[in-house]
């Protein structure tokens, strides 16, 4: 049995095998924020950031209380669906490169033939 080779850009082949769903689900979240104005929330939890230089709690929040998600719909969507940003960012560039590459190569063939 061939054993297949590996593809250089990992993270875009995930991406390929969701065959969309990602972009159902942000889909689905784009519309439970923007039509039925639902938030995502975490319970807080006080961090060190909740407090002043002099140790007084500088934090609207209680412990517990709900509080909004920071993040963006594709940063969870990427966190789900277990694809790496930063990678997938680095994957672009080298194919840009690559492509950049290969055209250069083409352009050259393509003079010395005239």
């Amino acid at each position: 049995m061939k054993k297949r080779k590996a593809s250089p850009y990992p993270e875009h082949e995930k991406l390929k095998a969701l065959d969309n769903k990602n972009i159902v689900c942000g889909n689905f979240l784009e519309w439970l924020q923007d039509t039925k104005g639902y938030v995502l929330c975490e319970e807080h939890e006080h961090t060190s950031y909740c407090y002043d230089e002099e140790g007084n709690m500088n934090c609207e929040y209680g412990n517990g209380d709900m509080m909004p998600v920071r993040l963006n719909i594709e940063s969870i969507l990427a966190d789900y669906f277990d694809i790496n940003t930063k990678k997938l960012e680095e994957e672009k560039d080298k194919m840009l490169k690559d492509m950049r590459r290969v055209n250069a190569k083409q352009k050259q063939a393509r003079n010395e033939l005239v």
